[in-house]
């Protein structure tokens, strides 16, 4: 996990989209570690490629976001728990960019 978090910060957009799959690919099968590694690619979102600004928008809709307000309201709130401050501005920017998408509503946010 520590050499995945390496490749996050890696200069090749390529790298960075190929390891967030597949650290979602881990959280999907429950590997010890990888929610935590996920948590380090919000800061990504200010990143100035727009491809790995994607990669993580989409890794952050398919892991938190769900079609239950409550539900993601829920998923959210326990991200923000023993998030840093810049975790907190990474996961505010999200939330407002999907919210100007129609990805999250105003109900969601309200339940936070």
């Amino acid at each position: 996990m520590p050499i995945l978090v390496q490749l996050m910060a890696s200069s090749s957009a390529t790298d960075v989209e190929n390891t967030i799959l597949l650290l979602m690919r881990c959280r999907q099968f429950q590997i010890d570690g990888s929610e935590a590694c996920l948590r380090k690619m919000l800061p990504l979102v200010f990143s100035q490629d727009k491809s790995i600004y994607e990669a993580v928008e989409n890794a952050f809709i398919t892991i938190y976001v769900r079609k239950n307000p409550e539900e993601t309201a829920k998923n959210l709130s326990n991200l923000a728990i023993d998030s840093n401050i810049g975790d907190l501005a990474s996961l505010e920017f999200l939330i407002g960019a999907l919210m100007s998408k129609g990805d999250l509503t105003s109900s969601t946010v309200c339940n936070l």
